[in-house]
């Protein structure tokens, strides 16, 4: 999936009418997750969330749940993945919540979580 540039509707509907769970906005897209488990990478022919960028790994991190919140695991890339300034361990999931920063490779993105969304997902 290729991101979408309208910067102002960081809940864009899907095709299908959907509503995203989370959406990561970068500087110029914003890419929505409309199901979890969700592979983030740049593979794109085996992820959900293709995101082009060369210091992005073919299968880079996945974003889940756990409980009732968003987690993100580290896959272990080559560069790595960043929350709020924190290097992930690879394959231990850390919990995300709106607002919070996010690098995956030397791309920069802000989550912005879809709280209704999520509730309905992990009741």
């Amino acid at each position: 999936m290729l991101g979408n540039s309208n910067q102002g509707n960081f809940f864009v509907p899907g095709p299908n009418g959907e509503s995203p769970v989370m959406s990561l906005a970068g500087k110029k897209d914003i890419f929505p997750v409309y199901d979890v488990p969700c592979v983030v990478g740049r593979d794109r022919q085996n992820v959900d969330l293709y995101i082009f960028g060369y210091t992005v790994s073919r299968r880079h991190l996945v974003i889940g749940t756990y409980e009732d919140r968003l987690t993100v695991t580290d896959e272990g890339s080559t560069v790595g993945t960043v929350v709020n300034g924190e290097k992930l361990e690879k394959g231990v999931p850390y919990f995300i919540a709106d607002g919070d920063k996010i690098v995956i490779g030397d791309l920069e993105f802000t989550c912005h979580v879809n709280k209704y969304k999520l509730k309905s997902l992990t009741e």
